[in-house]
């Protein structure tokens, strides 16, 4: 497992039908690593999504581990 020493991410979400989708990029030590597709979640679960895709993909962090969040919201679906 890789320990990273900071992670940032970078969540876009948009509304559409009512319903709230999201996408993230993921930045490990100032390398973006994976952009996620288009995923039904609102309010902060764009992190949930990236913390899911790290530990799977073998990045081992903890609470200290520092993680810059950064989100905005779209008007467009391809603008995710």
């Amino acid at each position: 497992m890789s320990t990273p020493k900071n992670i940032s991410l970078i969540g876009r979400r948009h509304m559409s039908g009512g319903n709230t989708y999201h996408t993230v990029v993921i930045v490990v030590d100032g390398e973006q690593v994976h952009k996620s597709e288009r995923t039904y979640g609102y309010g902060d679960h764009y992190v949930t999504t990236a913390k899911e895709w790290l530990r799977d993909n073998g990045y081992a962090f903890d609470r200290d581990t520092p993680i810059v969040r950064e989100v905005s919201d779209v008007r467009r679906r391809k603008d995710l």
